[in-house]
């Protein structure tokens, strides 16, 4: 604002942080005054700080598909637009995306069913500008359901997707 150029948000390492506010001193060339508010976060906090900000979008909420098919729906496209940016914001992270079933039918084809929805999200992401290197798709089927499939609404919550920001990556 007016003549001020101030820089907000969270950075990996305070090695991050000097290096945004050199470039941004010399792309503005003295036109400007550079504030900091730059906080540097330690990578653990950062990646649970994600983590965190991906349940709760995803919390209540389901990436749907057409029946027994791993085309995403124009619903499960918005749910899956608002996890981008948080996706992107963890730029060195390998992330899981882990797709389940509830447990009708085979188990091998729900795993393959499963396995090709959480492929479908990655081609989804990686169209949206994720590099695709740090997306791994992975089908569990029905093996880790977390409501009873003896009702429908429990079939319905083991239907999911999940994101999982993986440790050592």
């Amino acid at each position: 604002s007016g003549d001020t150029l101030t820089l907000r948000g969270e950075v990996a390492s305070e090695e991050a942080k000097a290096d945004i506010l050199q470039k941004a001193v010399a792309a503005v060339n003295n036109t400007l005054t550079v504030k900091d508010q730059l906080v540097a976060v330690a990578r653990e906090a950062q990646r649970a700080r994600v983590q965190g900000k991906l349940d709760d979008k995803l919390r209540g909420r389901t990436i749907e598909f057409e029946i027994t098919s791993a085309r995403i729906t124009r619903d499960g496209a918005v749910i899956l637009d608002s996890l981008i940016p948080i996706i992107q914001s963890i730029e060195d992270a390998t992330i899981e995306i882990a797709g389940h079933t509830d447990s009708r039918g085979k188990e091998a084809e729900n795993r393959a069913l499963s396995q090709a929805r959480a492929a479908s999200v990655r081609e989804y992401c990686v169209a949206k500008g994720v590099r695709p290197e740090r997306l791994k798709p992975v089908g569990y089927g029905s093996t880790k359901p977390v409501a009873s499939n003896a009702t429908p609404s429990g079939r319905l919550t083991n239907r999911r997707i999940e994101f999982h920001l993986l440790k050592g990556e």
